[in-house]
């Protein structure tokens, strides 16, 4: 739900904005591997807006080591959250 309202605001394709949303919770490898089947066919800015994505979110076990560091989970878990659309428009100002 959340990558087909990403994508319907946006205007991004489905591939790139599901991995984006998918990096939300889980970490910068897993994520690609959801559109795996359509990486050849993707441009070389879809490409890198899957890469941003990944490196703008928290992984899932990144996330729970800075849980028990102390840190508020809530505030982690939404810095992801506005990080994914927050990625895909990045990626998309750097290559269009």
């Amino acid at each position: 739900a959340l990558a087909k309202f990403m994508q319907w605001t946006l205007g991004t394709s489905g591939a790139e904005t599901l991995s984006c949303s998918a990096n939300i919770f889980v970490g910068q490898t897993e994520a690609p591997l959801l559109v795996r089947p359509f990486l050849d066919k993707m441009t070389l800015s879809e490409l890198l807006t899957i890469m941003v994505g990944g490196f703008a979110t928290i992984a899932g076990g990144v996330l729970a080591g800075y849980i028990r560091l102390g840190i508020d989970a809530g505030h982690l878990i939404a810095a992801s959250v506005m990080s994914a659309p927050a990625a895909l428009v990045i990626g998309k100002i750097i290559f269009p």
